[in-house]
């Protein structure tokens, strides 16, 4: 992938070729693990898509790799997730058991205006918490089913609804949810493990 390149020196190259760079320079010693600390960390979207690309690549055939990220998204590439809070490590387990961990259920929702919509959702006794992400709002209840409903009556004729659906928990609900209450503990499936193993492929440190 650094073809097209080999005529250029390695301080003119864009933020991503020089990390795809760094990478291949590592790889030379051929080794059986790999760590990479937040290696994608401003990088453009396409340069990321094809580290982590290379980086399955070398999960492929056998390499163990511990790797630190910020991205939700990266992490539930990974076989096993551990997240980090004060240096400590909170949670340890795959990204399914992570995600089933989170206490409740979930709503995305679009409306118009949007700050209006957050202001009275914020205000209904059923509502946990709510979370802006662009034009959406994520929204924690106890039932999204019944709270979707309630939502559509109670925001009838106060904002334009343009969207209102239940939405499966993510990583990052989970993590935040995690800091919030101050949880600790692992998952069942990787208590007493490594972060990950050649077998499984990339480890993750949030």
């Amino acid at each position: 992938r650094l073809e097209d390149f080999t005529d250029r020196r390695a301080e003119f190259l864009s933020g991503g070729m020089k990390k795809k760079l760094a990478l291949a320079c590592t790889l030379i010693y051929r080794p059986k693990v790999l760590l990479l600390d937040e290696p994608t960390t401003g990088v453009d979207p396409v340069s990321r898509r094809e580290f982590w690309s290379i980086l399955s690549e070398l999960r492929g055939n056998g390499m163990t790799l511990f790797i630190s990220t910020p991205y939700m998204d990266e992490a539930e590439r990974c076989s096993t997730v551990a997240f980090l809070d004060g240096g400590k490590i909170k949670l340890c387990s795959s990204p399914n058991v992570i995600k089933a961990s989170f206490s409740g259920e979930m709503v995305e929702l679009i409306a118009r205006p949007q700050r209006r919509a957050q202001q009275l959702i914020s205000s209904f006794d059923y509502v946990r918490d709510i979370e802006v992400y662009g034009e959406r709002l994520q929204i924690t209840v106890d039932n999204a089913q019944e709270a979707a409903k309630r939502l559509e009556g109670d925001l009838s004729g106060m904002v334009e609804l343009i969207s209102i659906l239940p939405k499966a928990p993510t990583m990052e609900s989970a993590f935040i949810e995690m800091i919030r209450t101050g949880s600790r503990g692992q998952g069942p499936e990787t208590r007493g493990q490594g972060l990950g193993s050649r077998d499984q492929g990339p480890g993750s440190r949030v």
